[in-house]
């Protein structure tokens, strides 16, 4: 963290104690404190802000809230400041000002809400949608145990009212962070919400302080108790400004499987908004009538909206997973899945007949020891393990027993999978294996057929200056050069034939390449030299530009 945020942090907490020994609560005195409150307040949201910008999963969205709320605290303190400085009276109890306080903790309990299985960092419509609930359920908070009961109090009663409901939508926002931090399954986002927690318990807690304490002496801002306010936002901007993104935010591994519980804790806590509204509305007055059902409208819509947006996305996700089902299953190639506690949960018709098991279902539940032959594991169950904790992968050719005690060559390839277990993909060589022995006998009864034969046969380029591929051990017998030494140089062969012949062997490389060939059996007479001895050479070229030379 760079060292000009600690000086500037500094440099606000001793103009807040020199303004309280100068000034103390007059008019300038108490704009000069709610003049660094803000700034103190603007200090926290730039940094949060830049947090946001710096975050790539989760991360963006939850500073971008948490630097929204910061930021409307300074709003309502800049209408704080104005009642206080201008007009010389504290804010009226049914005023905007007061309700833009609460607001900071409905924002940080957005950010709390976000879904930390997607990990993105964009703000989706489900999200929204749960966003517009959180919002009517604080706000007929505000409404109901505030705004409506403070018209009838007179204006200490009201603000200690005012001092309850805030301090306990805190500690509500306080007990849900640390609940995330708890429950987190990924390590950063443990590590986002615990700062989170930590961070709100010191808001709630010096804010609390500080109301007590105003509602045992109420005093004009410019006294030292401003800096209760002040002093936890210089903590979040320090937090915020130390704050980097983990390697892996936005691009770790997908969420588990959720359990049946979680399942109905989730959907329960989908279906808590609207009861908790539609109590609320219960017991609002009847000239409120038109803004409770309206809202009540409102929470059903967002709830509905949210039910048909996840199910939607539900069946999309099962037609997907049902194509590349079908997809894996209509691979020639085997592939089976190990989960975490070593036992397959897929496999495929194809790896089940490379086993020698009937059908998948045969192995599917199997600890993967009973799938393969012990002898087999034996020989390479560390060999993989190692590779797998290196590299993540292993890869290899190996020749496995079936069920039926045949044994079966295979490419094998093995994956480790982020959230546990391993992919293995197996394909079956033995075609591959049998054309490349045939392959190999062939050319072997070639070269055998080539070396015996009283000629020269070589493969070359078409061109009068041809590279050479290839050229038989006779040319050693019959030219005086090992076949080494005259590939080494055979691009220049056309040295070794007199050059009163070369237009002869220039025409013959024309009409092949025209024709691709010349006529079977063709032949014609140079001269060639054997290591510097000129003599009689005749030729004869075939397909591919084979030419079978007798001397």
């Amino acid at each position: 963290m760079p060292r000009k945020f600690l000086i500037l942090a500094a440099a606000i907490v001793g103009l807040h104690l020199l303004e309280t020994a100068a000034l103390g609560t007059s008019t300038n005195g108490s704009f000069l404190a709610n003049l660094l409150q803000v700034l103190a307040c603007g200090f926290a949201a730039v940094m949060a802000f830049g947090a946001s910008r710096r975050g790539r999963g989760l991360s963006r969205p939850f500073w971008l809230l948490v630097g929204m709320g910061i930021s409307m605290w300074g709003l309502a303190n800049l209408g704080w400041m104005y009642y206080e400085v201008v007009l010389h009276n504290e804010p009226p109890q049914v005023s905007v000002v007061r309700f833009l306080f609460g607001f900071e903790a409905v924002l940080i309990a957005l950010a709390v809400f976000l879904d930390q299985d997607k990990d993105s960092p964009r703000i989706g419509v489900e999200t929204a949608l749960d966003f517009g609930q959180i919002g009517i359920v604080f706000f007929f908070i505000f409404l109901e145990f505030y705004f409506l009961p403070a018209r009838q109090l007179d204006k200490h009663s009201a603000f200690l009212r005012e001092m309850r409901v805030e301090n306990l939508e805190d500690v509500m926002v306080v007990a849900l962070a640390g609940f995330r931090a708890l429950t987190a399954r990924k390590p950063h986002l443990r590590k986002l919400y615990g700062g989170l927690t930590l961070y709100f318990l010191v808001v709630t807690v010096f804010a609390a302080a500080a109301q007590y304490l105003q509602s045992v002496q109420p005093t004009p801002t410019g006294t030292v108790r401003d800096l209760l306010w002040t002093l936890p936002f210089l903590a979040g901007a320090l937090w915020a400004a130390q704050w980097k993104p983990d390697a892996v935010e936005g691009s770790g591994p997908p969420a588990r499987h959720k359990a049946l519980s979680e399942l109905l804790i989730t959907n329960g806590t989908l279906a808590l908004a609207p009861l908790i509204i539609l109590f609320q509305v219960s017991q609002l007055q009847d000239e409120w009538r038109l803004l409770r059902f309206s809202l009540l409208g409102i929470s059903i819509v967002c709830y509905a909206a949210r039910l048909g947006i996840s199910q939607y996305r539900e069946a999309k996700s099962a037609n997907e997973v049902q194509t590349h089902a079908l997809a894996m299953e209509s691979a020639a190639d085997g592939i089976s899945i190990v989960g975490a506690a070593g036992e397959h949960v897929y496999a495929n018709s194809a790896f089940a007949k490379m086993m020698g098991f009937e059908g998948a279902s045969g192995i599917i539940g199997k600890n993967w020891r009973e799938v393969y032959d012990v002898r087999d594991t034996e020989l390479l169950e560390d060999h993989v393990r190692e590779s797998l904790e290196k590299t993540g992968q292993w890869s290899e050719q190996v020749s496995l027993s079936r069920q039926d005690g045949t044994r079966i060559p295979l490419e094998m390839a093995i994956t480790a999978m982020p959230q546990g277990g391993v992919v293995c993909v197996a394909r079956d060589i033995s075609d591959r294996l049998k054309a490349e022995r045939a392959y190999s006998e062939t050319e072997a009864k070639y070269k055998m057929f080539i070396e015996q034969v009283a000629a020269v046969s070589y493969i070359a380029e078409v061109g009068f200056h041809g590279k050479w591929h290839y050229v038989s051990p006779q040319v050693e017998t019959i030219f005086g050069y090992t076949p080494e030494e005259w590939l080494a140089g055979s691009e220049h062969w056309v040295r070794h034939v007199a050059e009163e012949d070369h237009p002869l062997v220039e025409a013959a490389e024309e009409n092949c390449m025209r024709a691709k060939r010349l006529r079977k059996g063709e032949c014609w007479k140079i001269s060639c030299s054997r290591r510097g001895e000129w003599k009689p050479w005749d030729a004869s070229q075939e397909e591919w530009h084979t030419i079978s030379t007798t001397c």
